[in-house]
């Protein structure tokens, strides 16, 4: 997808290239909403300030995050007074009690690769998504690993995606890679390598063929440039670079650090 130069503006303040990708993909499905009150689901909604972002969108109705662990600031964001209520529960998406056909939209960013069992959860959301309901599911796709590391049970290409929805039902809306190769190369670069060492680690783990985590991982993990992306001479260059890689991302397409999938249970 290409970015308009409003939608470009997070990188400005350090955003990832990831990061601005996924709320652009979630703020044009929010301005395409009709006014009347939707009833949200945020599946793995970690903080939950996704609420936040609704709000701002001017929606109203109900929102209902959910969550393994418990967020720190769920009571913060439940307490504020606002048209769009928010509630927070603690679970499993597999287990937590959900209300059948309630849902007008449904948002999952970074949660999927996480469940265990993907193929129940969609199904169980399924059931929880009203007819003619969207679902947006924000996921990391097959070589994100080289971005954020190791995490969660897997990573996703647009073939297995595509599938893992049009088999619970759900009808395919739109599917788009969130960015292309020099955003990739970029973060790899600056966040992966430079700032975090998760790359390193991942690299540090493949030379090594898997073997046990020793010292020399510590050492290869260690973060280099940790204000890379605080106010500064570091983070303007980061957002210029960042800014000029978003647009040429359309031209090297590949690989991409994740995928925007849109659902709607007919």
């Amino acid at each position: 997808m290409r970015l308009t130069a409003e939608e470009e503006a997070p990188l400005r303040r350090g955003a990832s290239p990831l990061r601005t990708y996924n709320d652009a993909s979630l703020s044009r499905l929010l301005d395409g909403l009709p006014g009347m009150p939707q009833s949200i689901l945020d599946v793995g909604c970690g903080r939950g300030h996704y609420v936040e972002f609704f709000r701002r969108h001017g929606l109203s109705g109900r929102y209902l995050g959910i969550d393994v662990v418990p967020g720190a600031d769920w009571e913060r964001y439940a307490a504020t007074p606002s048209p769009l209520e928010a509630s927070y529960r603690c679970g499993p998406i597999e287990t937590v009690p959900l209300p059948e056909g309630a849902f007008d939209l449904v948002l999952s960013s970074s949660a999927l690769e996480h469940v265990e069992d993907d193929r129940q959860a969609v199904r169980r959301i399924f059931a929880a998504t009203r007819p003619g309901g969207l679902r947006l599911h924000l996921v990391p796709g097959l070589r994100s690993h080289l971005l954020f590391g190791y995490h969660g049970y897997r990573r996703y290409g647009a073939g297995g995606l595509t599938a893992l929805f049009r088999d619970a039902g759900f009808e395919i809306l739109a599917l788009h890679r969130q960015g292309g190769g020099v955003s990739f190369l970029l973060h790899m670069l600056a966040i992966g390598i430079l700032e975090s060492g998760r790359t390193r680690g991942v690299l540090h783990d493949r030379l090594r063929d898997g073997g046990p985590d020793d010292r020399l991982r510590g050492l290869a993990c260690r973060p280099w440039l940790t204000g890379l992306r605080r106010p500064g001479p570091l983070l303007a260059i980061y957002a210029a670079l960042a800014r000029a890689a978003v647009r040429l991302d359309p031209l090297v397409p590949g690989p991409t650090s994740g995928y925007a999938i849109l659902v709607r249970r007919p």
